[in-house]
């Protein structure tokens, strides 16, 4: 699984994520965004990844046209499965849905990131 983290202060839960993953067995790579030049790059990535885990301070309608909303446009686009674990969700279901997100997830504990990385592997059925 990718996993990006959107917000430097948020790195820290991004990386939480990872360990998570990987203590559950699942390969996980915390990355940085891609830059517009490393756009290709980040698609081979992108491919080969069995999920994007985009970690976000803050989810709502701008998303749309932020870089929260090329990255899952370009995960729906190579068929990649794309979740959010974020601090504040003002998005509705019909939004996650122009998003395509599996699953949105609001978190504001260590212990609630960790219940959230095991309920998006429990997807995956691992």
């Amino acid at each position: 699984m990718l996993i990006i983290s959107l917000n430097e202060d948020q790195t820290g839960t991004g990386i939480t994520v990872e360990r998570n993953l990987r203590a559950l067995g699942i390969s996980a790579s915390c990355v940085d965004p891609p830059s517009p030049s490393a756009k290709r790059a980040f698609e081979q990535q992108l491919r080969v990844a069995k999920a994007l885990i985009l970690v976000i301070p803050q989810l709502d309608w701008s998303s749309l046209r932020s870089p929260v909303g090329e990255l899952a446009t370009s995960a729906r686009q190579l068929g990649v499965p794309t979740f959010a674990i974020v601090e504040h969700n003002e998005l509705d279901a019909f939004g996650a849905r122009m998003l395509d997100f599996q699953l949105v997830l609001e978190v504001h504990t260590n212990e609630q990131v960790k219940a959230a990385t095991t309920q998006i592997a429990a997807t995956f059925h691992i």
